[in-house]
């Protein structure tokens, strides 16, 4: 039987496999799905899920420019660490 509200690790991993990007998380290969933030307009802000354990502060290497990780990481949710970047 299938239960809904647990997440399943796998899942996540097979979206990393076929749409996730190749980053450098401190210089460290990483796969990492990045999607743009819905909540400001003003700045390119994204968010990033991944399942490497990512902290507040991190530098993001991606599409050739370095980002920062803005919010705070409570762990992994959902099989999954996710944050803020801003360039």
């Amino acid at each position: 039987m299938i239960n809904l509200f647990v997440s399943n690790k796998e899942d996540f991993q097979f979206i990393l496999d076929h749409l996730g990007k190749d980053v450098l998380i401190n210089n460290q290969p990483v796969k990492a799905a990045i999607s743009n933030s819905p909540l400001s307009t003003d700045v390119d802000d994204k968010i990033i899920s991944t399942l490497a354990a990512i902290s507040r502060g991190d530098i993001v290497h991606y599409n050739n420019e370095d980002w920062i990780i803005l919010s705070e990481v409570n762990g992994q949710r959902y099989g999954r660490y996710r944050a803020y970047i801003r360039m």
